[in-house]
């Protein structure tokens, strides 16, 4: 009779099992402790859905949205994803129900102290006619908010990864690529474009007093409401520091647009100089001024002046932001009335005050007011917008806030002119 061979298993390899078990279930559990699920539960009253001069619908929205969170980092990398899913009903008008949802992802991993890759990816659906864009102007990238008609649905996706090398203490040399789809649902396609661009750019000091800034932007615009386009933005900038706290600057930028038929190609020039000074460490101040050039290959141009003003204070209670911004900008990728109007020269100015009133209670504060002129069609629209903010936090996983508001926009083309009001009360709980 054959016997069995009991298998034994060493001291030494029983405590490396145990050793290697503890250590992935400590990785699980320190991962399970980031993920972060939360539940928000919002009621807003909107006079104007659909943001019209005339025969104004109003209604009451109720969304309720379970999400999921998770952030971690460590010395090479961070990581930072989010996704949510919103259920949105209408009180009024029940056929404009709908399902939205929002996710991002933000990551970066330093392959040496040198060289860094970065992720950025975000993808929202959506109904709401009041979106934010980042758009090229005379002084850089600028932040608006932009409005249409109607309820349609959206969806838009934004994906951008970068590539840095830094060979000094501040001296970085980047390769990004951006590429952004809009896409309307429904029957109409009005609005839809898609961005495609690539931007090399470097930063590079001389000594401590003396550097510069390089940048090129190759763009490729495609949209269905307006003939396609081909960019080149291009950028210098010069700057001399006095001290820690005082830098002053010289920056020159070049963009053309290269339109198919039957669009009117254009380039534009615009010389600035400027200074950013820290006042104390709490509060910085910009000047930047300057003039831009508009030259079209047919028909009128614009020209005027460039300006940048800003002045920025974070205290322990109390924050803001005042800004005045003139010059123009390019309004190829917004959701408008009138579709994608493009060029345009604007005056913008803009404040933001954030105030603690207590250890949990805060007060916002927002305004802007926002006078553009158009090429085609030929028009002036001034827009603006007000609004006030409440957070109370009465537990460390629950957060209430109360926001009412106020825009519109005031046109000399009537269709595109509206007036908004809004109330919201939003319930969000965190684990």
């Amino acid at each position: 009779m054959k016997k069995t061979q009991a298998v034994r298993i060493s001291p030494l390899i029983l405590i490396m099992l145990l050793g290697i078990s503890s250590t992935v279930l400590g990785d699980v559990q320190e991962h399970i402790s980031k993920l972060h699920p939360y539940v928000r539960v919002q009621g807003l009253y909107d006079d104007n859905i659909y943001l019209t001069q005339d025969n104004k619908t109003s209604d009451f929205i109720t969304t309720i949205t379970p999400g999921l969170k998770y952030k971690t980092q460590g010395p090479a990398y961070n990581f930072d994803l989010g996704f949510d899913l919103g259920m949105n009903f209408y009180a009024s008008n029940p056929d404009l129900n709908y399902i939205s949802y929002n996710g991002h992802l933000d990551t970066s991993y330093s392959l040496t102290p040198r060289w860094t890759v970065k992720l950025y990816d975000s993808i929202i659906r959506s109904r709401n006619n009041l979106q934010s864009y980042t758009l090229p102007t005379a002084t850089g990238p600028q932040t608006v908010t932009s409005s249409s008609t109607g309820q349609g649905l959206y969806l838009q996706n934004v994906f951008q990864p970068a590539l840095e090398y830094k060979f000094g203490r501040e001296n970085v040399a980047a390769l990004s690529y951006l590429n952004n789809i809009y896409r309307t649902e429904g029957d109409s396609s009005s609005g839809d474009y898609t961005q495609n661009a690539v931007t090399p750019r470097l930063t590079y000091w001389f000594d401590i007093r003396q550097g510069m800034a390089l940048d090129y932007t190759y763009t490729n615009a495609k949209l269905t409401d307006q003939p396609d386009w081909v960019g080149n933005n291009l950028g210098g900038r010069y700057l001399y520091r006095f001290n820690p706290h005082t830098t002053v600057f010289g920056e020159y930028r070049y963009n053309n647009f290269d339109y198919e038929f039957p669009g009117r190609d254009y380039s534009v020039q615009s010389p600035t100089v400027g200074v950013e000074h820290a006042f104390s460490p709490s509060l910085n101040g910009k000047a930047q001024f300057g003039w831009f050039w508009q030259v079209v290959d047919a028909g009128p141009s614009f020209n005027g002046p460039v300006i940048n003003l800003s002045v920025t204070q974070r205290v322990q209670r109390t924050s803001y932001t005042l800004a005045f911004d003139s010059g123009w900008r390019n309004q190829s990728f917004t959701a408008n009335t009138l579709g994608n109007q493009g060029f345009s020269k604007y005056y913008m100015a803009t404040a933001t005050v954030t105030h603690q009133l207590r250890e949990r209670l805060s007060l916002g504060l927002t305004g802007s007011l926002t006078r553009d002129e158009y090429q085609l069609p030929d028009h002036i629209d001034y827009t603006y917008n007000i609004a006030a903010n409440l957070a109370y936090r009465p537990l460390k996983w629950l957060t209430a806030s109360l926001e009412a508001g106020n825009s519109g926009r005031e046109s000399e083309l009537n269709v595109n002119s509206y007036r908004d009001n809004r109330v919201m009360l939003k319930l969000t709980a965190e684990y």
